[in-house]
């Protein structure tokens, strides 16, 4: 008798047990549920948020992207910047717009990376990013940052066409408009050339 009483209570109290955990497990279920769905609608929320954020940025600061095209189908000879600017102007029928001749500078790729840095370095100190003494100069003062006159005179060699070993056209010229609706206008290209809008920064 006691034995079966014994064996009745434990079954019993295993079957409250297993009530009790199944009734867990379905309220932490729930609870994870409403926990990913409320993860969820904040995730979405957040971000239309961030694209809205950056839509209302990005219209009340227009980048150079777009007021800019990329025209590829230049030959390595085109550097005239005054001939390709007039092509440019009478392909598009706009006046008012400039140009940018892209130049094939792999072969000086280390030097102009070197000269470059010197004329951010001047920048920066003249925007007041650190003092002249903290940057990369022989005196530490502003007058010696930037370019000397010898680097300056070795760049202008390389835009100078009559000079051996001058700058080449890498194939392209960006085209600067005055207004974002004059990069829809109707241009006369050879077919040789292409028009690419240019990725916004």
């Amino acid at each position: 008798g006691k034995s079966a009483m014994t064996l009745c209570g434990l079954n019993s109290q295993e079957n409250h047990l297993g009530l009790a955990a199944q009734d867990f497990g379905r309220r932490a279920a729930l609870g994870y549920s409403l926990l990913w769905l409320v993860g969820m609608v904040l995730s979405l929320w957040h971000a239309l948020r961030q694209k809205r954020a950056a839509h209302n940025f990005h219209q009340r600061h227009p980048s150079l992207a777009e007021f800019a095209l990329s025209l590829e189908g230049f030959p390595a000879s085109a550097t005239d910047e005054d001939e390709i600017l007039k092509f440019v102007r009478q392909s598009f029928g706009i006046q008012d717009l400039q140009i940018s001749v892209c130049y094939d500078y792999r072969d000086r790729r280390a030097r102009v990376s070197e000269l470059w840095e010197k004329i951010l370095v001047r920048e920066d100190v003249a925007a007041g990013a650190y003092h002249p003494s903290l940057a990369a100069g022989p005196y530490g003062n502003f007058r010696s940052l930037g370019l000397s006159d010898d680097e300056k005179q070795e760049v202008r060699q390389w835009l100078d066409t009559s000079q051996p070993g001058a700058l080449r056209n890498a194939g392209s010229v960006f085209v600067i408009f005055s207004h974002t609706y004059e990069l829809h206008s109707e241009e006369q290209l050879p077919e040789r050339f292409a028009i690419h809008r240019l990725p916004r920064g």
